[in-house]
């Protein structure tokens, strides 16, 4: 038998959700036969499942230490290796309830198969190497990313790492109160428009986002702001900032304006339809590139005012400095870039 008081931080939660994540091997169904066999009690009484947890409540589950055990153990939970090492410069901010981390490109945010390290794997790792969480804790809530960004996407990716923290966040993204900001390198001479909207769709059979200029049952709308910041060499370098947030909506939304990332290999040609008023057609040629992915980095983000879990950031505005290969590649079109000439839009 395993008693668990639960916590400040667990307190707020329906009690089957907290069972999820503690019984990670547990399926749910399962769970709710426990819960109606009484072999889960709430405060010594049977519960369904939907009752909210308070600081102090009390949970006794009644299995045998070896089927606890099992239904305990991580799924992937080798993250012992040198692999899942998180630099220290990669941490862009970190308190006791966040953590902000510059992520370089070629490391997915959250892992695809048991064999993955991901971004994940290394934030969990660093928080149990430096004591600041136990296996204890992991079995209470496990850290995981509150945005995402594409494998060969670099920039800020946003950790809660407290509960309550992950509600507070996860709540200012869904309301879309966290500013974020990209920069961009595309084809062509930008002009315009600063504001794009559009509707969009995943085509699953290619993997692919698909812009509509209408609406369309089943469409979402994209909303997505393009600043021009320099233009070299039939190049421009674009600040965006995402009003919405959909899978590949920069990349998409650009090509289907006629203006594809540079190193893009999904969306990196122009497109031929008239109905989306490309600049050029998929004959002519890209402005050549040494670049191994695009051009595309989550630069900056910034928090509303606020209290709570996310206090500490209320108001702040963090950075992730660009990477050599995108530095490289704007010197080679002839950009000189620094962050203070960005911020004041003074590029040359």
């Amino acid at each position: 038998m395993r008693e668990i008081r639960i916590r400040k931080e667990e307190s707020g939660q329906r009690l089957d959700k907290f069972l999820r994540r503690f019984l990670p091997g547990a399926g749910t169904g399962f769970i709710y036969k426990m819960l109606r066999k009484k072999n889960i009690l709430l405060d010594g009484r049977k519960a369904e499942g939907r009752e909210i947890l308070q600081e102090g409540s009390l949970i006794r589950i009644y299995f045998s230490d070896e089927t606890l055990q099992a239904f305990q153990a991580p799924s992937g939970s080798a993250i012992g290796s040198e692999k899942a090492v998180l630099p220290d410069d990669a941490v862009v901010y970190e308190d006791k309830n966040l953590m902000i981390i510059n992520k370089p490109a070629g490391i997915l945010t959250q892992k695809a198969s048991d064999q993955d390290i991901s971004l994940t794997e290394m934030v969990r790792f660093r928080l149990l190497e430096k004591g600041v969480r136990s296996e204890e804790d992991r079995l209470f809530y496990e850290p995981g990313p509150a945005n995402r960004i594409d494998r060969n996407t670099s920039g800020l990716v946003v950790y809660p790492l407290t509960l309550s923290a992950a509600r507070q966040i996860s709540q200012m993204f869904r309301e879309r109160t966290i500013h974020k900001r990209y920069l961009t390198l595309v084809a062509g001479e930008y002009r315009g428009p600063e504001r794009l909207t559009a509707w969009c769709m995943r085509n699953s059979d290619l993997r692919k986002t698909e812009i509509l200029f209408h609406e369309q049952k089943g469409a979402d709308r994209i909303e997505t702001i393009c600043e021009p910041l320099v233009t070299k060499k039939n190049r421009t370098l674009l600040r965006v900032t995402l009003v919405t947030g959909r899978t590949h909506q920069i990349r998409s939304h650009l090509q289907s304006c006629g203006y594809p990332v540079i190193g893009d290999p999904k969306y990196g040609r122009y497109l031929r339809d008239g109905k989306q008023k490309s600049r050029q057609t998929e004959d002519d040629p890209v402005p050549a590139t040494s670049l191994r992915r695009q051009f595309l980095h989550a630069w900056q983000m910034e928090f509303p005012s606020c209290g709570g879990a996310a206090a500490k950031v209320s108001e702040g505005v963090f950075t992730a400095p660009l990477p050599r290969d995108l530095l490289n590649e704007l010197s080679a079109c002839g950009i000189r870039f620094s962050e203070d000439s960005i911020k004041q839009d003074v590029l040359n």
